[in-house]
């Protein structure tokens, strides 16, 4: 193993540099190399300036990379110590050895039992797809990160300001003519008075045709009624008939006055010119009273007429 370990303290496992405590094990504090050699006072994440930080960040990274260990860390740290020059921290050269710059993983990585020159030659390649044409080494990981988080504060300063000097504009009382929200505003209501009239116009439209019709209904079934009665008093009818043909009249009679009420009261909503009076609908109303008589009048004519065969 290339990796150098530390004398050994005698007190813990000269292979693992571990102490067995059972159901777990405890790194020796003297002579593992994660204690000697310093890694647990590395922060992967800064940048290592100058010759001895970058030793040490090499032997964190053999520590941590168990396929890197075949290689001297000399040679690793000539190998990528332009790489920490440009800016670039342990965690950054983990990553560049896991993937390409495009996000994809590896093809090729190195593993535990290659030979040291396989090795090197598996690490130059997977660092060489992180250098641009003239071998200088691309933004890494970290620092495409950190170039999009001043972008983004960038932005939000640009935003703050813009806010901050809208805020201190003086207020203009006359603000609301010159960006013409007032004449929006009463357009607005214009268009709506509009479509309430139109509405209503409408709705008195429809009144008014409905009244029309019931109308023309009604002089129908009055003129049916006065010609079946003018044919009843030609023919003849009883006392009795009479009197049950005048009973169901005024029946019928208050029976379409109430309606004719109802009728005013569903259409007193809309203006008197073009409503139909409840003088219209009480007139209807008592030319509807001769539906009721004319089925009335049919009745007895019927019955007078069965009588008459039957006597003749």
């Amino acid at each position: 193993m290339a990796m150098e370990m530390p004398p050994w303290c005698g007190r813990c496992d000269q292979q693992t540099r571990r102490f067995d405590l059972g159901d777990s094990e405890r790194r020796c504090p003297e002579c593992h190399p994660y204690w000697a050699f310093g890694h647990s006072s590395i922060d992967p994440a800064r940048v290592p300036v100058g010759r001895a930080a970058q030793e040490q960040a090499v032997r964190w990274l053999l520590y941590e990379l168990v396929s890197l260990r075949e290689l001297q860390p000399p040679e690793l740290r000539r190998r990528i110590s332009r790489f920490f020059e440009a800016g670039w921290t342990p965690l950054d050269v983990v990553h560049a050895l896991d993937h390409d710059p495009d996000g994809s993983s590896a093809r090729g990585v190195p593993l535990a039992g290659d030979t040291p020159a396989r090795v090197e030659r598996t690490v130059l390649n997977l660092l060489a797809a992180w250098c641009d044409a003239d071998g200088r080494p691309l933004p890494s990981i970290s620092q495409q990160a950190a170039r999009r988080r001043d972008r983004m504060h960038e932005r939000q300063r640009a935003a703050h300001l813009a806010w901050a000097e809208i805020a201190a504009r003086p207020i203009n009382p006359d603000a609301a003519v010159v960006s013409g929200a007032r004449g929006i505003a009463a357009e607005a209501r214009r268009r709506a008075e509009h479509l309430r009239l139109e509405g209503r116009r409408r709705e008195r439209a429809a009144l008014a045709a409905q009244a029309t019709a019931l109308r023309a209904r009604q002089d129908r079934i009055t003129d049916s009624a006065q010609r079946l009665a003018a044919y009843a008093l030609q023919t003849g009818v009883s006392a009795g008939e009479f009197e049950d043909l005048a009973a169901t009249r005024h029946e019928c009679s208050a029976e379409l006055d109430d309606t004719a009420y109802e009728l005013h009261v569903v259409s007193s909503g809309c203006d008197a010119d073009v409503t139909p009076s409840v003088a219209d609908f009480g007139s209807a109303g008592r030319r509807g009273a001769s539906t009721s008589m004319r089925r009335s009048v049919g009745a007895s004519a019927a019955r007078r007429g069965g009588t008459q065969r039957r006597a003749a």
